[in-house]
């Protein structure tokens, strides 16, 4: 390896949360979120809601705490701070003794969606991640002329209603990771982003080696996108475990 390359690890967790529809397991797993979280989890009524949110804010509250615990810090789940800047984007809290620069060195994303939630944890670069369903009601040409570019729709032209589907939700999925990344959210007009594919691999048309995109295979249900900040001399490896 060169000695002008970094090796960036990107963890991705992710489960299904239909397994917290069972009472004592759901008990269980509220203890992992802070008192604000729980407070919420309990008032959300439909019980897939309340299993999801449990199980994504849980999930991610664990790897936080496990990669605190790599630095020396014991941090229970519950314990960990998190916060949200104006765009509603996560960071990690620096509340905790030695964690002011820890804070702005661990970047992580959440995503939840029908049967799955999702977290992916790296540091020092930006990170995003976002799942849909694949059987997501969709109104591919109402949200396709809102959402892609010209020559993204053109390349859906002539597929059959099922495979422009997919190809729409891999675009659309991609590009919320991105926007998830930026920490810009609904703020950043996806319209303005255009994607290209080169053989399986989704590309930014003109900055390529700028982001690492990458579409995960977490089951055949989900259309899972990964968008990571590449820096020259980068090499990534990207580690996902099923919890």
């Amino acid at each position: 390896m060169s000695l002008l390359s970094s090796e960036i690890v990107v963890e991705v967790w992710w489960s299904d949360p239909t397994e917290l529809e069972d009472a004592s397991r759901f008990e269980a797993a509220l203890l992992h979120l802070d008192d604000d979280e729980r407070a919420r989890a309990r008032r959300l009524r439909p019980p897939k809601a309340r299993a999801a949110y449990v199980a994504a804010h849980g999930l991610l509250r664990s790897m936080l705490a496990q990669e605190l615990g790599k630095f020396g810090l014991k941090v229970a789940p519950s314990a960990v701070v998190i916060v949200h800047d104006r765009h509603g984007a996560p960071h990690l809290g620096s509340e905790h003794d030695g964690l002011v620069s820890l804070a702005h060195d661990l970047r992580f994303s959440l995503t939840h969606t029908d049967g799955l939630v999702a977290c992916a944890v790296v540091r020092s670069r930006d990170v995003g991640i976002d799942a849909e369903h694949v059987d997501r009601g969709v109104l591919v040409g109402e949200l396709a002329a809102r959402t892609l570019t010209e020559r993204e729709r053109e390349t859906l032209e002539g597929r059959d209603e099922a495979g422009k589907a997919a190809g729409f939700l891999a675009l659309f999925t991609m590009k919320e990771a991105f926007t998830k990344a930026r920490g810009l959210g609904l703020a950043l007009d996806m319209s303005t982003i255009e994607l290209r594919r080169e053989g399986e691999r989704l590309l930014f048309a003109d900055a390529p080696d700028d982001w690492h995109l990458e579409m995960l295979a977490l089951g055949d249900e989900h259309q899972v996108a990964l968008a990571v900040e590449r820096r020259r001399g980068d090499v990534l490896h990207v580690v996902t475990r099923r919890r």
